[in-house]
């Protein structure tokens, strides 16, 4: 089908269609208009791989895509590459028994999406949206319409790489997240370099096991409010990991992690290492780290947790026993405030 150049679908009839997986993969030169396809009347269905690697595909337009009726779409648009705008119509999710539990690579590599706009955006019930606008550096603003719920799984939704390199991206409205911590948010927002606010306050990410480079290089960042909604619970329970979590986000002048509590026993035991490696570094205009109502205990002989927060930032604490713990591995940092949260 690699020379495949026109399709003419007017007429189609999908009202009994279950499954249209890999249905135009690797359609390189076809060039079709999709209002004729109505997607309204696939359900139950399989939309993996659909329109992957359709590189003339340029534009979409469709009245309505169910969600609620979806059992897959990964890697559905992905390698897209000329896909510059999706408008018009909706994501429609119209109740609340949602099939859909995968969005992976959805529109991966759609370097040229610019406009994203549906009427509606409903993905909420999904599980795993690993690299769902990976690569897509063109796209500036997403919306969206409901709270992300993560009460379809009791281990946490994955969200790894879901804006991955999307270096255009300055805003993302109506993301908030409801039910179970995700296990995964790392590289998250990597390399999103003109995000100008991170869409965290009511995103509950204090049971994440992975938050690699989850802000790194978020250049335009000046403060990420992780801490101010958060219940006190630990990060991790087992074998957890920051690496370079807020690396490089140079423009970031407060982190708010009030009362979290980050938890490591000795390597090899039970509830493994938490790996923080790096986490400020870079971030060389951070001015203010709340850590009141924190809860520090850490094997300091593998976690160098304040190595690279600048000498003359603002330490904020509440109890002695952290200032005791601060003053006795970093006694450069003197800049530390003792209040009440």
């Amino acid at each position: 089908m690699l020379n495949l150049e026109y399709i003419d679908l007017i007429g189609m009839n999908t009202l009994e269609t279950t499954d249209i997986e890999s249905m135009f993969c690797g359609c390189r030169n076809l060039e079709f208009n999709l209002d004729y396809f109505n997607f309204a009347r696939v359900k139950n269905s399989n939309f993996t791989n659909t329109f992957y690697d359709c590189q003339k595909l340029q534009q979409i337009e469709f009245q309505a895509l169910y969600t609620s009726t979806i059992l897959n779409m990964d890697m559905m648009f992905k390698n897209c590459y000329n896909l510059k705008s999706i408008k018009g119509g909706s994501f429609d999710n119209p109740s609340d028994s949602t099939k859909l539990r995968s969005m992976k690579e959805m529109f991966a590599n759609c370097y040229s999406l610019e406009t994203f706009r549906p009427d509606s955006f409903y993905i909420n019930r999904a599980i795993d949206y690993t690299g769902l606008f990976y690569n897509c550096m063109k796209l500036k603003s997403l919306y969206f319409s409901d709270s992300l719920d993560g009460t379809s799984t009791q281990y946490g939704n994955i969200y790894k790489e879901m804006f991955y390199n999307c270096k255009e991206l300055e805003s993302i409205g109506g993301f908030q997240f409801v039910g179970n911590s995700p296990s995964d948010t790392s590289y998250m927002f990597y390399n999103c370099e003109k995000l100008r606010e991170a869409p965290v306050e009511f995103f509950k990410i204090v049971n994440a096991s992975n938050m690699d480079y989850m802000f790194y290089n978020c250049k335009r960042l000046t403060s990420i409010p992780i801490g101010l909604k958060a219940p006190a619970r630990t990060y991790s329970k087992y074998n957890g990991s920051m690496i370079s979590m807020f690396e490089n986000c140079e423009n970031l002048q407060e982190m708010d992690l009030r009362h979290m509590k980050f938890y490591c026993d000795e390597p090899g035991s039970l509830f493994g290492e938490l790996k923080i490696d790096k986490m400020f570094s870079g971030c060389k205009s951070l001015r203010k780290l709340d850590l009141r109502g924190c809860t520090i205990t850490i094997n300091a002989e593998v976690i160098d947790f304040l190595k690279d927060v600048p000498i003359d930032c603002e330490i904020w604490i509440d109890n002695y026993s952290t200032k005791y713990w601060m003053q006795q591995h970093y006694p450069e940092h003197t800049n530390i405030i003792y209040s009440g949260t």
